[in-house]
């Protein structure tokens, strides 16, 4: 008879971060290895009975899927092998030894096309008949021959250099980090110090009086309370630059008594003041990063018709300004519209992210910019852009969709009068540092690439870890880009610090809670958001109480079961949890809530809240099976 050939697949991601973190490969080169590997299996059992185990199963649910396994041989007519006792395999076979761990879907938002395709063929419990290898994809084959041109003799002579600089390169970043953690901490103290009222250094020159338009440009930009510190300091760096000039903040949150508007050096508008259709409906459904893009296009258009503003400038709040936006006076003398694509230049294959295709997935324009001239159409492009925001900001690259950001990919296509901003100093981020990293300090100034500097786009970064440069990219340490590059975000930092960022990072945002303190799940606005216009029924869908959404959540999805329904739809989330608990209204409830009350927080996100309301039931299922 003809052998019969067992295929394991683990989801693609976690195969490129084991890799990652084992070998130090870049994601793309272990999504190119795993699809190498899933080529070849399905070549070398090609015309061959084939069997298909998921990793994930194997590993959280090893002697059901032994028992599984033997049963689907012995249908195919192989001797059944000798299964062990349950207690053995468990020992064999533990749920640490998966160290990496994705949630579903995540996969396909890195993956291209091709791959994307390969993945579905093993995504299921069998192997399609006619599943057969293909071509290794275009992508996958560069990356893989790159990482292999280097000859035993040169890989030897490098690894010769590297264990001769190892020692020292980890010396100056180890000290290089030190420095940038006592500028935290430093920065932090003098912040704590200037709320007491024991000083207050400044954080730059006096913020002018704002009764004026002053020359022609106001800035604004939009926050949740966490990020005040942030808007501070954008205002303040934006203040200097233009003296006179107008600054406003659109809170995507509540204030709560929790600072003083008077005092901030901004003119403040709370979202919902704002006026926008289903407020309440859109702060359901949207993440805080959702929302606060949402609203974009109404702020701006609010700002322009009723604060009898010519020239508006949108910035996010982690920008902070290094000179005055002359070219965008003068691009808004003629032009509607201003923005800055993410690069000016290709970005060389290296296998770091982010690259061109992250950025295609993104949006041609970083929309951390925006400038606006009030014009009729100008507001027509507002109008339009509200109007798709109102249900497509959500991050979902599986739809094409990214916040607010991916539909001004359309702008060139509506506007006779769009400015591309292709100036060097204007939003400078981690996206394009590879052709931006010859930074110079001139004076009280800055220049790069021989043009001034007028604003840095500081998008990712944890102060507390300023070396990471930001957290979505993989390209560069801040040791690697040079000294100018250390104090630019030495200051920063500081400037953060100073603006209280230690304190205003722990604000709680209001749209995170329901009107009684619970807390609102993240994973309950995608229940939200898929309910369709059966959502309306419950009005606020931050009230509580009879009838109200949390009321619905908690409640069974049907009759004697003990699954609710945020319950199945976590259930629902995860196939493999379905495979190995096929009934958790009845036989599986409790193995099912065991899993819930293991598992949910690490593999779904869930808050540790809403995990021990699933004890509670585990507890009480536990108590009715004894």
């Amino acid at each position: 008879k003809a052998p019969v050939c067992i295929l394991v697949h683990r989801d693609p991601l976690e195969v490129a971060r084991s890799l990652k973190t084992r070998d130090g490969f870049p994601l793309p080169l272990g999504l190119a290895l795993w699809e190498a590997y899933a080529r070849a299996a399905l070549s070398g059992s090609e015309g061959l009975p084939r069997l298909l185990v998921q990793y994930s199963g194997l590993v959280e649910d090893p002697v059901g899927t032994a028992t599984r396994l033997s049963e689907r041989l012995a249908a195919l007519g192989m001797p059944i092998p000798v299964v062990l006792p349950e207690a053995e395999i468990r020992d064999f076979v533990s749920p640490s030894l998966r160290r990496e761990r994705s949630v579903a879907g995540e996969a396909r938002e890195l993956l291209t096309p091709v791959q994307a395709e390969l993945l579905r063929l093993f995504e299921g419990q069998e192997l399609p008949a006619n599943a057969t290898p293909g071509p290794l994809s275009r992508g996958a084959r560069e990356l893989l021959e790159a990482s292999s041109l280097q000859t035993k003799t040169e890989r030897l002579r490098e690894a010769s250099l590297r264990t001769e600089v190892a020692a020292r390169a980890e010396d100056v970043r180890r000290f290089t980090g030190i420095v940038a953690e006592r500028d935290v901490l430093v920065a932090s103290l003098r912040g704590r110090l200037a709320h007491t009222g024991e000083v207050r250094p400044p954080p730059g020159p006096t913020v002018p009086s704002q009764t004026s338009d002053g020359p022609g440009l106001a800035v604004c930009t939009i926050v949740a309370k966490n990020y005040l510190a942030m808007a501070r300091t954008l205002c303040r760096s934006f203040l200097r630059h233009h003296p006179g000039a107008r600054a406003f903040v659109l809170l995507a949150d509540e204030v709560e008594g929790a600072f003083d508007a008077s005092k901030e050096p901004f003119e403040l508008l709370e979202a919902r003041e704002l006026g926008v259709p289903d407020f309440a409906d859109l702060a359901c459904r949207y993440t805080v990063l959702e929302l606060a893009t949402a609203l974009k296009p109404a702020f701006l258009q609010h700002l322009l018709e009723t604060k009898g503003i010519e020239k508006l400038v949108y910035l996010d709040p982690d920008v902070c300004l290094y000179g005055p936006l002359e070219e965008v006076r003068r691009f808004l003398e003629t032009a509607d519209v201003a923005l800055t694509p993410h690069i000016l230049e290709p970005i060389r294959p290296d296998g770091r992210l982010p690259d061109e295709r992250d950025l295609l997935a993104a949006g041609v324009f970083n929309l951390g910019f925006i400038a606006i001239r009030r014009s009729p159409a100008a507001l027509a492009l507002l109008d339009w852009w509200e109007a798709r925001l109102h249900e497509g900001a959500y991050l979902d690259f599986g739809r094409g969709l990214f916040t607010d950001q991916k539909w001004m990919n359309l702008a060139p296509c509506f506007l006779d009068r769009l400015a591309v901003v292709r100036l060097r100093g204007y939003n400078v981020a981690y996206w394009n540092l590879q052709e931006r990293t010859d930074l110079v300090r001139t004076g009280e100034g800055w220049t790069v690439g021989g043009e001034p500097l007028r604003f840095f786009h500081f998008s990712g970064l944890n102060p507390d870890q300023p070396n990471l440069v930001s957290k979505h990219q993989s390209r560069f340490h801040l040791t690697d880009l040079g000294r100018a590059y250390r104090e630019l975000f030495g200051r920063y930092v500081r400037f953060l610090g100073e603006e209280g960022f230690e304190e205003t990072r722990r604000l709680p945002y209001r749209y995170s809670r329901f009107d009684d303190g619970t807390l609102f799940p993240e994973r309950a606005r995608r229940i939200f958001r898929e309910l369709g216009e059966e959502r309306r029924r419950f009005g606020d869908p931050f009230r509580t109480g009879s009838g109200s959404f949390l009321d619905w959540l908690r409640a069974p999805r049907q009759a004697e079961s003990p699954m609710t329904h945020f319950t199945f739809y976590l259930y629902r989330q995860r196939p493999d949890v379905m495979q190995a608990f096929p009934d958790p209204d009845g036989v599986h409830a409790l193995a099912f809530h065991d899993w819930l009350v293991t598992h949910a927080a690490g593999d779904l996100g869930v808050e540790e809240p809403w995990i021990e309301s699933f004890r509670a039931v585990r507890e009480q299922l536990a108590a009715r099976d004894a």
